[in-house]
């Protein structure tokens, strides 16, 4: 091992331990793997610890697996990025603007209202007073606590973080596939990237080697944040990933091999998403090239 990577790996312990990380974390160099390490507890109560194969759940991190299917079925010529959501969906959302693309909804560009604002809401469990999470099963449940709401922006006027479009998202891969969405994920995103060990799990049957997330009070004391998330993830966020299942996702979207056999144009509208800023200058981040 490189000295840069001993200090690598000797930074990551250091500031673990500063901070009282909990996770599990790993590195790769090109194809080596540089660093692995698992710190805190998977599960408090039974001080059961993490390990570098526990399953962590990486809330918002898996959109990309929604904005994966999506472009999965625009290289298939069954959708358009600049398809149109009222001709996309049978359900009814009186108050949307016509104009809301694909788009929009992948860029976080199309105004509709949000059923959890991160923008000016902080307490995610608000949301379960109610509608509780334990009802939360399909993403058709989250209709009706976004559906008749009043458009915050004309789509495409600014970007502003949006959960309820990445649902809406999730709503169309089921339309035209005919399959629930975490089902259409596991076997065209999970499966051809080999992540065995991944998925999405209803909180209340978590399988062996699950982390529990954990909320910390002020006092010290501590609770699972069972009752602030749906019972189940889905378009928006909400898988369970190990980190080695997260190498082999990104060789495979980086090799396009599994993922994307053919068009690298789609990867490239996919990963480039143009941000606008209260001034009116737009720049773009492209994580892929």
């Amino acid at each position: 091992m490189s000295t840069l990577h001993m200090d690598i790996s000797r930074n990551i312990e250091e500031t673990s331990k500063k901070i009282e990380f909990s996770g599990v974390i790993g590195v790769k160099a090109g194809d080596d793997l540089i660093h692995s390490s698992a710190y805190g507890y998977s599960n408090r109560a039974d001080e059961i610890m993490n390990t570098t194969e526990t399953r962590v759940g990486i809330a918002s991190g898996c959109k990309l697996f929604t904005a994966i299917a999506i472009c999965q079925l625009i290289q298939k010529g069954k959708l358009r990025f600049n398809s149109k959501l009222k001709d996309c969906l049978p359900n009814v959302f009186p108050d949307f603007n016509q104009n809301v693309t694909i788009h929009h909804l992948l860029t976080h560009t199309s105004g509709i209202p949000d059923y959890f604002d991160e923008a000016v809401m902080d307490d995610f469990e608000e949301l379960w007073q109610k509608n509780p999470m334990y009802h939360i099963k399909g993403l058709k449940d989250f209709l009706p606590m976004f559906q008749d709401k009043l458009m915050m922006f004309e789509p495409g006027e600014r970007f502003h973080y949006n959960n309820a479009g990445y649902i809406l998202l999730g709503l169309i891969v089921e339309e035209i596939t005919a399959l629930e969405f975490t089902e259409y994920i596991d076997k065209n995103i999970l499966l051809p990237c080999e992540m065995k060990n991944s998925g999405y799990f209803s909180m209340d049957q978590l399988p062996k080697n699950t982390a529990l997330g954990y909320l910390d009070e002020e006092n010290g004391a501590w609770r699972t944040n069972v009752y602030s998330l749906p019972i189940k993830g889905g378009a928006d966020g909400g898988a369970y990933i190990t980190t080695s299942d997260m190498f082999r996702f990104w060789e495979g979207l980086h090799s396009i091999v599994r993922l994307f056999p053919v068009i690298q144009d789609i990867i490239v509208k996919l990963l480039h998403l143009y941000l606008y800023l209260r001034r009116g200058v737009s720049f773009s981040i492209s994580c892929l090239r």
